[in-house]
């Protein structure tokens, strides 16, 4: 619980977890010598739970600190349910998911607000820990490196890509001879009637050299004729607030949704507010 963040769900799944840990088959540690230290783990979880509900929802705190009394008395009278304490521990989980999640929408109203201001009749914006390769939606956006040989790399996420769609993107690139230069685009259409139907590539230039707001920039054209949903592949390196406000800021229609999809750096969620912030403010 200490280590499961601010997020009510993630308190939620702790809480859900240890409810299974307690109904396993052949647990025995609600049997009388451990029962005080049991009835302390439950009001100790209340109490971390209603303080992430907060004194500004006093309605539901009163409740769920009730409902945690209720259910530490009730195993304190009954040790041997196991099973009531699993529900009980269920329903706890829940109230605390729902009370926390309409603290955190009544106390970020405002910065809600904000975001859809930078994003208004332009697209959602989500980060996703989906693999590019095992990604289902419409348009998908990857950036490349110039390799050795002075030609686009595929890189190790490009390859797995493209070994899902057959080989298509290999033969593009062969094809067309892409450099990946700073500020250069291509289009791979796909013949798929279901899942990515087209791959936009996104030069970055070499390593160390790259400028990912101009990179978001070159995004924003080739997104802006596209329908559906999109998604950025994060790649090593890659400064996500630069990449969305170089986006959002010359975007014009395109998907309504965008993802960003992989192993996205810590912090990309509030370098994604920020972004949106910025772009709001010009």
């Amino acid at each position: 619980l200490k280590s499961s963040g601010p997020d009510p769900r993630s308190t939620a799944r702790a809480l859900f977890a240890a409810a299974m840990v307690v109904a396993a088959p052949g647990n025995v540690c609600i049997a009388a010598g451990h029962l005080p230290s049991v009835v302390r783990s439950i009001l100790q979880a209340s109490s971390i739970c209603s303080g992430r509900i907060g004194a500004g929802n006093g309605t539901h705190r009163a409740s769920f600190l009730s409902s945690a009394v209720t259910l530490s008395t009730a195993v304190a009278s009954k040790p041997s349910s196991a099973l009531a304490v699993a529900v009980g521990f269920g329903l706890l989980s829940g109230a605390c998911a729902a009370a926390g999640q309409r603290r955190r929408h009544g106390r970020s109203a405002n910065r809600g607000a904000a975001r859809l201001v930078a994003v208004r009749g332009g697209p959602q914006i989500e980060l996703t820990p989906t693999r590019a390769d095992l990604w289902a939606g419409e348009t998908l956006v990857l950036f490349l490196r110039v390799g050795d040989n002075g030609l686009a790399d595929m890189g190790r996420i490009g390859k797995l890509v493209d070994k899902e769609v057959g080989g298509a993107l290999k033969a593009h690139l062969e094809t067309t001879k892409f450099t990946a230069a700073a500020g250069t685009s291509e289009t791979v259409s796909l013949a798929a009637k279901r899942g990515v139907q087209n791959i936009v590539l996104v030069g970055l230039s070499a390593e160390g050299g790259e400028d990912w707001r101009t990179a978001g920039t070159t995004v924003a054209a080739p997104l802006s004729g596209m329908e559906g949903s999109a998604a950025l592949v994060c790649i090593d390196g890659v400064k996500v607030q630069e990449v969305l406000e170089g986006l959002l800021s010359n975007l014009s229609g395109g998907p309504t949704k965008i993802e960003l999809l992989g192993a996205y750096p810590a912090g990309s969620n509030a370098a994604l507010e920020q972004a949106q912030a910025n772009v709001a403010s010009m």
